[in-house]
């Protein structure tokens, strides 16, 4: 009832302001005739929109495994509404499930990383514990319990809008060549192959650079990388492997982690790279912290 009573009361206050507004201008009669019914009609539709939705939840055991789309927690009534994708029956589903604290707090924590651009999916299982028996509990599933390496989206996978403004935001374009941190000659977007001092680049070669050195990364990632990926730890891995370079991505622990299928510790292993020599480098921290945030997500 919460969630109904917010919406109802919130919708009120839109149609008495708009009104107001409205009917303290002077004239303009044809205009207020159209817009007084329009705006009870929308407001109307959006309070039988919501209700409807809300009445067609069913109560029904949800499939155990599920691409998480969004969750309404009211917990004034009891109830978690959940949409999520049921593959049994390839389409859109909302269940109604009893509120517990465990699943409202799992839920919000999937709805977070949804909004970073996550793709989330999970299995709802019954607790057996103490604590939690009987109830409704949300698990995270990781991309390997997911889909196999030889998923038939897998091969398609190219590096997204995000990740590609990833890199254009730490590596920044240079359209006359200079020598980066570590003394190399460089141009674009990070572009070092054949660079060599005083050269310029006018801005659709910097893009051109970019995208076969992206190309060339995501080749060498599907290579090496044995384990199935979500979009955006793909393209986490390509931004960092794009500023450190396919030698350091093949020779690192990382990769081992990853191809073992240890996923949670592939973060922490990207944020240690942010030394050039013995120095400690600022932009390096902040962009091996975005890498890993955008993994995680």
């Amino acid at each position: 009832m919460v969630m109904e009573y917010l919406l109802f009361t919130s919708l009120l206050i839109i149609a008495f302001v708009s009104l107001w507004v409205i009917i303290s201008y002077k004239g303009n009669y044809i205009f207020k005739a159209i817009f007084i019914p329009v705006l009870f009609l929308v407001v109307m539709s959006t309070w039988y929109t919501y209700t409807s939705i809300m009445g067609f939840a069913t109560i029904q055991d949800p499939p155990e495994i599920v691409k998480y789309l969004g969750h309404i927690t009211d917990k004034g009534s009891g109830w978690i509404y959940l949409t999520i994708f049921n593959y049994d029956k390839k389409e859109p589903r909302m269940y109604k499930l009893p509120y517990n604290e465990q699943l409202a707090k799992e839920l919000e924590k999937t709805k977070q990383a949804q909004g970073r651009g996550g793709v989330k999916y999970g299995k709802l299982l019954i607790g057996n514990d103490e604590e939690n028996k009987g109830k409704w509990l949300w698990y995270d599933m990781p991309p390997n319990e997911i889909m196999p390496k030889n998923y038939e989206g897998d091969n398609e996978m190219e590096t997204s809008e995000v990740g590609i403004e990833l890199i254009k935001e730490f590596e920044g374009k240079r359209q006359v060549a200079y020598q980066d941190s570590a003394g190399v000659w460089t141009i674009g977007y990070g572009h070092t192959k054949g660079v060599y001092e005083g050269q310029l680049c006018i801005e659709k070669t910097c893009d051109r650079y970019l995208a076969e050195d992206i190309q060339e990364v995501e080749e060498y990632i599907e290579k090496l990388v044995e384990v199935p990926l979500t979009q955006n730890q793909y393209d986490a891995l390509v931004s960092w492997t794009f500023n450190l370079g396919l030698y350091n991505l093949k020779e690192s622990t990382l990769l081992r982690k990853l191809n073992y299928g240890d996923y949670e510790v592939v973060p922490e292993e990207m944020k240690k790279w942010i030394y050039v020599g013995d120095e400690v480098l600022e932009g390096l921290i902040r962009r091996r912290e975005a890498e890993a945030a955008l993994f995680d997500a």
